[in-house]
């Protein structure tokens, strides 16, 4: 019986990665690198933009821009809250108990 020796796409990218060599594509980092650098010459240029956003917010006397900006530069200062999940182990019910201090 004659073997066939065809490679798929997944076997030549599997003997590729084994060997060291990459494949196509930009590589994994150039991206970040580019946004880096795009970001640096901005505020190299201009100034930094979280700044100029506290400046606004400092010196603003209508309390809707003031507003404005203190959201725009809130999400940099302070993560956004998120649902968190809670269980008891095993499945067991679980009693969640308030008090006030």
């Amino acid at each position: 019986m004659k073997k066939d020796h065809t490679q798929t796409v997944g076997d030549a990218a599997r003997a590729a990665a084994r060997s060291g060599a990459r494949g196509p594509g930009r590589p994994g980092q150039a991206a970040t690198y580019r946004r880096e650098q795009t970001a640096r010459r901005i505020i190299e240029k201009h100034g930094d933009p979280l700044e100029e956003l506290a400046r606004i917010m400092a010196a603003a006397t209508d309390p809707k821009l003031k507003l404005d900006a203190a959201k725009a530069l809130a999400p940099y200062l302070y993560p956004a809250m998120k649902a968190v999940e809670v269980s008891a182990p095993g499945g067991e019910q679980l009693i969640v108990e308030v008090r006030k201090a």
